[in-house]
């Protein structure tokens, strides 16, 4: 199912899965149509990013591990962005704004040089300092248009679904999601 399906069809077939890995798969199953190839969703803390927490992070091993180990995070224009940012927003948006430091952009032109040339990322204003977010990452054309405006629903709906299984998980089983 892409996302150009109903929402409401999305929505109903998210909810009859059973686990993370399940929501998971279902979505990027939806975005690989516009180009997106991984995402990440969770829950940021911009007073305090060891606070972070992804639910689900399909990067590359390679990347998890520069990303963590190097302080990346620290750094991310993405996360920055969440400071400025309220609606859905693209890697080409903070590439083009000039709030953003060179080389919070260079970033972003260094990603794309290596095939990530398309990230829309979508925050979860959760109050203070704290956000939801989902973040899908490709290369293709930038989602634009009516595409772009009728995906909030199956944006978000996997970030929902995944904290809830996650929350579960922890509760009954102990496991944790990843801490970023």
């Amino acid at each position: 199912m892409g996302m150009r399906a109903d929402p409401t069809e999305f929505y109903a077939e998210l909810q009859r899965q059973l686990s993370v890995k399940g929501c998971a798969r279902l979505f990027r199953d939806t975005i690989a149509p516009f180009g997106f190839t991984v995402f990440a969703c969770g829950e940021i803390d911009l007073a305090d990013r060891e606070r972070n927490v992804m639910y689900i992070a399909e990067w590359p091993e390679a990347w998890k591990r520069y990303y963590f180990e190097s302080g990346f995070i620290h750094r991310d224009p993405v996360i920055n962005a969440l400071t400025l940012y309220r609606a859905p927003f693209t890697f080409r948006d903070i590439v083009r704004d000039a709030r953003f430091s060179t080389f919070e952009r260079e970033l972003l032109r260094a990603a794309a040089e290596h095939g990530w040339s398309q990230g829309l990322v979508v925050p979860v204003a959760r109050g203070g300092s704290r956000f939801g977010l989902v973040s899908m990452v490709g290369s293709g054309p930038e989602v634009e248009g009516a595409d772009r405006a009728r995906l909030p629903d199956q944006r978000m709906s996997p970030h929902s679904r995944s904290v809830a299984r996650s929350v579960r998980r922890q509760r009954f089983r102990r496991d944790r999601p990843h801490r970023a």
